[in-house]
Order: structure tokens, then C-alpha cells, then sequence
């Protein structure tokens, strides 16, 4: 269970459809992926998901998520949004 405790801040930089109602969103943050592992959950403002793949793309170290159409629907997580992160730390 999260404490609710936002450890970081991210940033929306890649939404890839995946499939239908079904998108991958790279998040861009500034720590070290390889702190975090693939099947870790993370709350991305307040919605908790999980970690399926992480690395660098240009500039920015990133984690990336799997989110389906009822996720998408109730978040506001879309290219350039910012987001609080709970639970990488």
C-alpha cells in the first residue's frame, strides 16, 4: 500500500497505441531507471500502475506503462501532462 508520499514528478513524453483502447505512455522523470524494476507498481497521480518496461530516449530517463480505455478515460495522462509519482523510492 502507498503512502501517498509523492516522491517525484514525471512527465508525459510518448503515448504509442498498442492496440485498440490500449496505450503505452512513456513517463519522463529525473532519477535512474534502473531503480525501478519491470512489475513494480507506481502511483501516477493517484492512479497506481505498473511498470512495463524503463530506459533512456534522448534526454529523459523514463518508465513506461500499459493504461486500457477505462484508465485512459478517468486520467488525464496525455503527451506533455505532468504527473505526480508515488512509490518508485
Amino acid at each position: 500500500m502507498f503512502a501517498g508520499i509523492v516522491s517525484g514528478l514525471g512527465e508525459v513524453i510518448d503515448v504509442e497505441e498498442k492496440a485498440e483502447g490500449l496505450r503505452r505512455i512513456r513517463i519522463g522523470f529525473d532519477y535512474d531507471p534502473n531503480v525501478i524494476a519491470v512489475g513494480a507498481s507506481i502511483a501516477c497521480s493517484g492512479i497506481c500502475l505498473t511498470v512495463v518496461e524503463r530506459g533512456f530516449t534522448g534526454k529523459h530517463a523514463y518508465f513506461a506503462i500499459d493504461a486500457a480505455a477505462e484508465t485512459l478515460r478517468l486520467t488525464s495522462a496525455r503527451l506533455g501532462s505532468a504527473m505526480n509519482l508515488a512509490g518508485i523510492w
